[in-house]
Formats: structure tokens, sequence, C-alpha cells
């Protein structure tokens, strides 16, 4: 059998984060690199995206503190809670900005960081149908009228869309999320607003507001002249729909000049490209 290898191209990946980037209507782009950068290589990913990236994002805090270690000194957001003392500590130190959904998440922070004299950035989790983190209204209300502890500023205030593709559902997500935004506003003064990764990136440009964070898409090839195109996107189509997710093709390509097809000979062509966002 032949050896296997993945080779990752950092400057199709910059060049990636560029073109969203662009599409972002002037906010800043926060690159979600949770998962090593989704097997890519987190610190290589983050390297190469210096200059493009404004910040970063993993899932957890232990994720955040690889990338200190390795040498990446931006902004990193903590996508999810912190799920210990040890952790709200350690994000602490390590200068990473938290994310805190409901009461529990800003009491266990609090009480992690209680005498030790250390201070953290927090957004603030906000749900607006996902209903997988953030605050609901009233609890939100209640926080916005109570304000946080001391050891922690309020720096940004977030949601996520969960169906992009879904023009209706996206517009009364962004609804909702625009009264808690206002309400956030008045407790804690201006802040850093985001709901848009890259599926809201790619629906409107007034979804962007002030960061999107993109992440997730998937690139598949096949150089088999058996796996027709069309057979190749069904196949991905369906396993997406398996998973529960919408995959929507954003670039199809085929062989260049140096791989030229044959009219006469069908099996030429052979390579195709697509490009999908999940």
């Amino acid at each position: 059998m032949q050896p296997c290898r993945a080779v990752i191209r950092l400057d199709a990946i910059r060049g990636n984060a560029a073109l969203l980037r662009a599409k972002a209507a002037g906010a800043k782009l926060c690159a979600v690199v949770k998962a090593d950068a989704y097997g890519h290589g987190g610190a290589m990913v983050c390297q190469a995206l210096m200059g493009v990236a404004d910040c970063f994002a993993v899932a957890l805090v232990e994720e955040g503190v690889r990338l200190r270690l390795a040498g990446i000194s931006a902004d990193i957001l903590v996508l999810v809670p912190p799920l210990s003392i040890e952790e709200a500590v350690r994000a602490a130190l390590y200068g990473l900005t938290v994310s805190v959904g409901d009461g529990q998440d800003i009491a266990l922070v609090s009480r992690a960081l209680a005498g030790r004299g250390l201070t953290v950035r927090v957004h603030l989790q906000v749900n607006t149908g996902m209903n997988r983190f953030g605050f609901e209204e009233a609890p939100f209300a209640a926080l916005c009228g109570e304000g946080l502890p001391p050891c922690m500023r309020a720096e940004g205030v977030y949601s996520h869309f969960y169906a992009p593709h879904d023009a209706a559902v996206t517009r009364e997500q962004f609804s909702r999320f625009c009264a808690f935004r206002a309400r956030a506003e008045q407790a804690f003064g201006r802040l850093t607003a985001h709901i848009a990764a890259t599926g809201g990136v790619l629906a409107a440009e007034g979804y962007c507001l002030d960061l999107v964070r993109p992440g997730g898409m998937l690139m598949t090839c096949s150089c088999s002249h058996h796996l027709e195109a069309d057979a190749l996107r069904g196949l991905v189509t369906r396993a997406a729909g398996k998973r529960r997710r919408h995959a929507r093709l954003l670039f199809q390509g085929f062989q260049g000049p140096d791989h030229p097809i044959h009219p006469a000979m069908p099996e030429t062509a052979y390579l195709k490209t697509f490009l999908f966002h999940l």
C-alpha cells in the first residue's frame, strides 16, 4: 500500500481568509481555529493568517493556551465557557477572552478569580435560536441590570446563525440579536457585536457587524475518471444530509491546461474539485 499524506497549503488558507475578509463589509476577521485549526495545525495556520485575521477563536481554554505557548499574541476568544475553576484561572493568566452564557458561568469565573488579583475580558453569549449556549432574554435583562463582578469586563456580545441558508430564520435571529445587543450596550457601553460565521458572511453584508467568525469549509477532490463530477457532488451532499448539515457549493473546478482533456477519450477528464460551505 502506498503511503498517504496531506499537504497543507498555508498560502491557500491565507487566500481563503482574505477572500472572506473582502466579503465582510469592513468587519474585523476572527479566524476560528478550533480542533487544531480543523486538523490543519493551529499554530501554523495562525502564523499564516497574521496580517489577514485580526484575532482568533478556539473552542476550549486548553486550545487557547497551546496557541499562546506557540507564540500567538493576538486576541483569542474561547467559545465554550470555562468548565472549571482551573480553566477560568488559566484563561485569565494567559490573556484569553472567555465566553459566558448564563449566571452559572459568571459565578464560576468570579469564584475562580476572587482573591487572585486577576481580571478577564468576556464576550456575552446570547441565545437567538440555536439553543446550545447563551443567555435567555429574562436572565440577560437581569444581568444588564446588576452588572458584572469587578474581575470581569464585558468586551463583546454574540450569537450564531444556525441556518444561514434559510433567509427567514436568519432574519428572525438577527432581529432578536439586535435587541440583545441594544440592551447590552445600554448596560455595558459599546461592545464588539458578532453573529456571522462563514454562512452569515456569505448570506448578506448587513450581518457582518463588528466582527465575523469564518471557520468550516470542505474542499474535496477526485482524480479518478470512474467517479464523475455529478456523482462526487451527490456523495458530499448526501453525507452532509446524514449529519444534518446543509452543504452549499461555493466553487467547482476542473483540471488545468497542464492536464489536457482529449475529446475522444472521456477518461482524460478525471480531475474535479468542489469547495463547500457546511
